[in-house]
């Protein structure tokens, strides 16, 4: 009876932790960021007004604000596609790329003038795992009906070192209105969280580095890559080049942006960070992973370079140190996201205008 008392204080504490923290309303049932999404007819995409912690999803499951289907009058919409790194994960709350992409273009009243336009209005129509063939279906299932002008699109290329490649999510045509989730303890994984966050992070990497050693035991020798899979980048151009045709389909102008990471080639490598990217793609060593990351940095360009497609390469102005743009290994901090969001104005700018080349030329596809 006491225990369950002190886990029902825990639990509210926990509740009212996060109301005064994020808004999150007390009685909300969004316990885990895997709520955030829902997979119905139209496939896999956010829950419309779900949120959890600083993740807040509007009316029509983005992130950010509310919109309207239609874009008002004076409006031209972009949307920014990807998953995580796009959705934002390590930015503080409305610093992600998107909002300050938003941000970015707001402040040029020159250019809205010339466009003959009130605002630009960007839409995160990102979500965390999303893969390039569901990117692809997202777009011709959903964002039509949003009449965007710009679909800017960053995928992330070492989805495929996973064991199967990337395939889209098969829609579930008998979800019709979105469910609410389940009631589930709050407290219970902030409870883990607090004990992973209180790990010394010589003892954190060495228990990443014991879990992939447990998937590569677990899995016959051949299974290791020990070089890029040729098979995948193929897979990946394939994928890629879908996604820009469905973009232009519903009348949209693709933006590609080539994947970076916070690894360099100037700089000593942080185990630890490596590790912890490593833990997702146990099949790779950090050189494969690291090259094969680069290797389709390479075919993104080429693809913007074949189509005629703008392409926004952020790695020439990473300066050193690497890890003052990222969060993570990958993920954007908020200077990073505003250094992302600069460029990106600066290329629908430059394509809005017709000032500017479409592509990156031989620097980027041959490093």
């Amino acid at each position: 009876m006491l225990g369950a008392v002190a886990l029902a204080a825990l639990e509210l504490a926990t509740r009212l932790e996060d109301r005064i923290r994020f808004g999150t309303p007390v009685a909300s049932n969004f316990t885990d960021q895997a709520d955030l999404i829902v997979n119905d007819r139209d496939g896999m995409h956010g829950r419309p007004n779900a949120r959890f912690r600083k993740f807040v999803l509007n009316n029509h499951g983005f992130r950010g604000p509310d919109i309207t289907e239609v874009p008002a009058p004076g409006h031209r919409r972009i949307f920014a596609v990807g998953a995580s790194e796009t959705f934002g994960l390590g930015e503080s709350p409305g610093r992600e790329y998107p909002r300050q992409l938003e941000d970015s273009l707001g402040a040029r009243d020159g250019l809205k003038r010339q466009l003959g336009i009130d605002r630009f209005e960007v839409v995160n129509g990102a979500m965390l795992g999303m893969s390039l063939p569901t990117l692809t279906q997202n777009v011709r299932a959903r964002l039509a009906r949003y009449r965007p002008s710009f679909v800017v699109a960053y995928p992330t290329p070492v989805q495929y070192l996973m064991d199967q490649r990337p395939v889209a999510a098969v829609p579930d045509s008998t979800v019709v209105t979105v469910p609410v989730p389940s009631f589930h303890l709050r407290v219970l994984p902030r409870l883990q969280e607090q004990v992973k966050l209180m790990l010394p992070g010589v003892i954190a990497t060495r228990l990443r580095a014991r879990d992939i050693s447990k998937s590569i035991r677990e899995h016959p020798a051949a299974w290791v890559l020990t070089a890029v899979p040729e098979d995948r980048v193929t897979a990946y151009d394939e994928d890629l080049r879908a996604l820009v045709g469905a973009i232009r389909a519903i009348g949209a102008e693709p933006v590609l942006m080539a994947h970076v990471n916070v690894f360099s080639d100037d700089e000593p490598r942080d185990v630890k960070l490596l590790t912890a990217w490593r833990r997702f793609y146990p099949r790779a060593s950090g050189d494969v992973l690291i090259a094969f990351d680069q290797r389709l940095r390479t075919v993104t360009c080429r693809v913007a370079a074949d189509s005629a497609v703008t392409l926004v390469d952020v790695e020439p102005f990473l300066a050193s140190p690497r890890a003052q743009w990222f969060a993570d290994y990958s993920h954007f901090s908020d200077r990073g996201a505003g250094l992302v969001s600069g460029l990106v104005a600066r290329a629908i700018e430059a394509r809005s205008l017709g000032t500017g080349p479409p592509a990156a030329g031989a620097a980027c596809m041959n490093p």
